[in-house]
């Protein structure tokens, strides 16, 4: 910048994102996952006996933005950081007496909530379908290649 010789660096963080000199989510999830088990843990100390509607608003409102904030533009890839984060939201559900018998897919099937790949997974499928349809301004010739003209002859 002009005169002034820029520091070089191995990890920057800006708007939520840690960003390391090769590229590894593992800082970022590391401190995603520990965000969010801080507001569980704020949770589990102010509402002793949670109530399924009582859970799923918070978790909703406070607890679930937080592993969705950049989650289009910095999705894990690797298994060990899908994992990390899907940890969190077994336990979260854990914490509603109510559904403490159940495992994990009987628990978000009761709390109307998805896992977090495969919400991932429902706005991949909806960003490739605005893409094709031209709802969103990508350029799709850039990225697929049609068949016979048609955005929805893949099917």
């Amino acid at each position: 910048m002009g005169d002034e010789i820029l520091q070089e660096t191995d990890r920057e963080k800006d708007l939520w994102v840690d960003i390391t000199l090769n590229l590894s989510l593992e800082a970022h999830t590391k401190w995603i996952a520990s965000a969010v088990y801080a507001r569980l843990a704020n949770i589990r100390t102010e509402f002793r006996n949670l109530c399924k509607e009582l859970f799923k608003t918070l978790h909703t409102i406070y607890v679930r933005p937080v592993p969705e904030y950049v989650a289009p533009v910095l999705s894990p890839y690797q298994v060990k950081h899908k994992t990390i984060l899907e940890k969190f939201q077994r336990y979260a559900t854990r914490l509603v007496p109510e559904l403490r018998g159940m495992n994990y897919q009987e628990r978000l099937h009761e709390l109307n909530l998805t896992s977090l790949e495969d919400k991932k997974l429902r706005g991949d499928m909806i960003t490739i379908y605005q893409i094709l349809m031209g709802i969103d301004t990508a350029n799709k010739d850039r990225h697929y290649n049609m068949v016979h003209g048609s955005p929805m002859s893949w099917l």
